[in-house]
This record gives structure tokens, C-alpha cells and sequence, in this order.
């Protein structure tokens, strides 16, 4: 047979979801505290980055183009390339760049009185963030009791410890609508909560982040454990592939979170400081980022261009390269951190205008998914960005999930009011009952209707009296 040299294109399919996208990911859902920490830890463990003096450059921006640029050391025309070596398609469309005026951070000087009441709180449990953000979905009542169940059946490190076969059967309910329920948890934050093994966490992933791999996909079903014994060689013959890729797609792997849950299994107190204010001046209002505390540093460009004219080893270069991208990459995704904390802050300031006006009376209903359309983000960028960050507004410190909740139809119909207001107005109206006589529910539903145009059922009133930790008409009764 004669044999024939020709050219023929080949479609092939890559891997974009890069351990730096990882990394940027998780810092906008690092708290203030654990931000400090990380910023601490690259500076103790870079050699080429420097703490700034809290004084100096107070109130100047990391211009993070003109680092790179700067840090070109002679004779190596590759290096500024292989800073540059990443692909910001994926990381702009989830967690697009927004316009952010930094005349608004670090140059308004807050004076107000501090409510001490508000510094300490307990840290959110994982059940707890779990049922905000299902409670902010447009699941019916009948599925959210579902949803709860499954939420309360995950254990420490994320996983269901329950069968589906059983959710099926003690709710009467068809197993697909089950795994449809079980979906939407699995894609609320932190993504993979609540899968059923390992395999389907790392697979959850994949989807949730639009990552294409048929190879990766498969290795992950089927050959998890070749991974963790490290048998290179052995997946390289299955699959027909050099060993090259194989490594490829175990890298990708390992920068999976295998225990989604690891983040919240401490339930320590903490102290509260604001991440951002949000103060009033004149008829207007100003949003101020707080940055004051949290580390500043900047790359030794001087330093590391004296390493690289003293050493032309290619091992040098190739740590150092390494290193100047890890810093830069902490630097571009703590300032996108700042400009969509600062974006969403904007937006809630927009939605829940009158409540920085008037007080938590006037808090209208609002879901994440109204900030992500504005935003043009998804849910659970959102979702990461409102966790454990907090805000100082003119009637106190509130976490930024407090400014989330649905709605509840008044009395005329026409009206839609929020879920903590019918709160408020629930206390409000058991602080005024006679000591001897508290109200039932039934009739501070009347009182509700009657005084407010709220009209909720008994039910709600008691599921509401519950979740602020009130007890019932007859344990509330007084003896005079």
C-alpha cells in the first residue's frame, strides 16, 4: 500500500478551569479575616513580594498592567509572556470586570458611633447558608421542605448521607423530581454540596463551570482510584494517550474541591469589622470600601531582575516566573474581590434605597437573582460575594445577605412586602400584647391584616415567630 503524507486539521478540546481561576473564585469568598491571612501567608512565603509601609502610597491603586510590564528582565523575551499565560475568557464571564472608581476606597474618613451590639457574631453554619440561598430560588413551598431535608442530611465534608430512594419515598414524591431538587443544591455555593460520592462532586463541578473534557469526565467515573495510587503509566495505556495529558487532566482534577463542605466546620465567634460603609453625605450616599488592616504588597521587580542577571540557570527562571505570577495573580483577583463587592453594594444601595433612607421598615424583597441579571454575573458569584462580608449602614452593621429576602403579597394585592419587615412588625406587635393575655398566632395574623395590610397565614406567623427564636402565646404568658 502506498503510503501518502498529507495536512488535515483536528479539533481538540482543553481544559480551562486553571487552578488560578480557582484561586480567584475563592478569594471573593474569603471573609475579611481569612483575606488577611492569605495575603499574610504570600508575602511570608514569596520571596519576591514586600509588605508596603501602611503609610506609604496611602492612597494610591496597584496598577497591575504597569507591574507586569516593569518586571521584563534582560535576555529572557519569554518571561513577560508566560506571566500573561492565562486565559481570562472563562474568569470574564462569570466574574465579568466592572467599572470601579477607586476615588471611593481609603479617602473618606468614617466617624460614626459603632454599635457594639453588632461586633461579635456566631459564624454562619453550612445549613443555615445553605437555606438562604434555597430560600432565594423560585422552588414551590412543597419542594423547599424537600430541599431542607436533603440540606440537613449532609454531613461535615458535603456529602448526602441519605439515599434518594428514601427522600423519594418518606415525601411520596417521584425520585426525578427528587434529583432535580437535589440539582438545585448542587449548584448553590459552595458548587458540589451535597453530592452523592466523590465522582459526582468533581462532576458537578465541571458542569457548573462549563468545562468540556470527555477524557477528564471519564477518568473521573471510572478510574478515580488509578488517580490517587498515581498510575500515570497504566490510565496513559487505557486511554490511548501520552502521559503528558494524562498529567494534564490530573492537575485539573486535583485543583477540584474534593470536600465542599471543609469551609465551614468551624463555628467559632468572630469579631466584626465592616468591609464596606456606606455613608450618608448631603442628599446622596457614598460607598466606601475598608481596606484599612488588611496587608498591602507589590512584586520586587529590582530584586528579581538582580536574580535573573546573576543566574542563567533555567530552573531560576522558571521559579520565578512561577513566582511573580502567583503575586500577580493575587493582586488581579483581590482587586476584582474589591470592585464586585463594590458593584453589588452599589446595586443593593439602588434596590433598597429607602431602607438606607428611612430604616429596616421600609426593606423591600429582593433575591439574588434580581443582582445577577443587573450585573450580568451568575447567582452564585453573588451568592460568594454576599457570604460573611458585612456593612456598616446608618442603622447598623448587617451582613449583605440581610438585604435578601422574598416577598409577601399585601392585602390589596398590588403591593409585595418583605419578609423581614413582616418580622419587625411581628415583634413589634408581640412587644405591645398584654403580659397576662400574649397574642396567638391567629390573631397577630388579624392584627397584621388589620394594622399593616399584611396578609399572612397563622402558619407563617408561627414559622416566622420560630426563626427569630420567640416562643409561643403560652409560654409568653405572664402570671401577676
Amino acid at each position: 500500500m502506498k503510503q501518502v503524507l498529507s495536512q488535515h486539521l483536528k479539533i481538540s478540546q482543553n481544559l480551562v478551569m486553571t487552578p488560578q481561576l480557582q484561586q480567584s473564585i475563592k478569594i471573593l469568598q474569603l471573609s475579611r479575616m481569612e483575606l488577611i491571612e492569605k495575603i499574610k501567608e504570600e508575602i511570608e512565603s514569596n520571596p519576591i513580594c514586600e509588605e508596603e509601609s501602611p503609610f506609604e502610597n496611602e492612597f494610591e491603586t496597584i496598577d497591575i498592567e504597569k507591574d507586569s510590564e516593569s518586571i521584563t528582565p534582560p535576555e529572557n523575551g519569554n518571561f513577560n509572556e508566560a506571566l500573561n499565560d492565562f486565559d481570562w475568557e472563562l474568569y470574564q464571564e462569570n466574574m465579568s470586570f466592572v467599572s470601579y472608581n477607586s476615588k471611593y476606597a481609603h479617602k473618606e474618613k468614617i466617624d460614626e458611633d459603632v454599635n457594639f451590639e453588632n461586633i461579635v457574631s456566631k459564624q454562619t453554619t453550612l445549613e443555615e447558608y445553605l437555606m438562604w440561598q434555597i430560600r432565594m430560588t423560585d422552588l414551590p413551598e412543597e419542594d423547599l421542605k424537600i430541599a431542607e431535608f436533603l440540606i440537613y442530611n449532609i454531613n461535615e465534608d458535603g456529602y448526602l448521607e441519605v439515599s434518594l430512594e428514601e427522600v423519594s419515598a418518606t415525601f411520596n414524591r417521584d425520585i426525578n423530581d427528587v434529583k432535580q431538587i437535589l440539582k438545585e443544591i448542587n449548584f448553590l455555593d459552595p458548587v458540589g454540596i451535597g453530592a452523592l460520592n466523590l465522582s459526582h462532586c468533581l462532576l458537578i463541578q465541571m458542569e457548573f463551570n462549563k468545562v468540556k473534557d470527555n477524557l477528564a469526565e471519564d477518568i473521573i467515573k471510572n478510574h478515580l482510584n488509578l488517580i490517587q495510587n498515581k498510575n500515570i503509566n497504566q490510565l496513559a495505556k487505557i486511554y490511548n494517550v501520552d502521559e503528558e495529558r494524562i498529567l494534564e487532566v490530573i492537575e485539573f482534577i486535583n485543583s477540584l474541591e474534593p470536600k465542599p463542605a471543609r469551609l465551614f466546620r468551624s463555628s467559632l465567634a468572630q469579631t466584626i469589622i465592616p468591609d464596606v460603609y456606606v455613608v450618608k453625605k448631603g442628599d446622596d450616599f457614598v460607598i466606601i470600601l475598608n481596606d484599612d488592616g488588611i496587608p498591602k504588597f507589590r512584586i520586587n521587580e529590582e530584586y528579581v531582575e538582580s536574580l535573573l542577571k546573576k543566574n542563567s540557570k533555567k530552573e531560576v527562571k522558571d521559579y520565578l516566573v512561577e513566582k511573580v505570577k502567583n503575586a500577580k495573580w493575587l493582586l488581579k483577583s483581590i482587586e476584582q474581590r474589591e470592585r464586585t463587592i463594590y458593584k453589588v453594594v452599589e446595586c443593593i444601595l439602588k434596590f433598597q434605597r429607602e431602607f438606607f433612607e428611612k430604616g429596616i421598615n421600609y426593606l423591600k424583597p429582593l433575591i439574588l437573582k434580581d443582582i445577577a441579571e443587573e450585573l450580568g454575573l451568575h447567582e452564585s458569584t453573588i451568592s460568594r460575594t454576599t457570604h460573611n462580608k458585612y456593612i456598616s449602614t446608618p442603622h447598623g452593621i448587617f451582613e449583605l445577605k440581610f438585604f435578601f429576602n422574598k416577598g409577601l403579597s399585601s392585602s390589596n394585592g398590588e403591593e409585595s412586602v418583605s419578609s423581614k419587615v413582616v418580622m419587625e412588625r411581628i415583634k413589634e406587635i408581640i412587644s405591645m400584647e398584654p403580659p397576662n393575655k400574649p397574642y396567638s398566632d391567629e390573631k397577630i395574623s388579624k392584627i397584621l391584616k388589620e394594622k399593616y395590610g399584611i396578609n399572612i397565614a397563622r402558619r407563617t406567623v408561627a414559622k416566622y415567630r420560630e426563626q427569630m427564636k420567640i416562643l409561643s402565646s403560652s409560654k409568653r404568658k405572664k402570671i401577676q
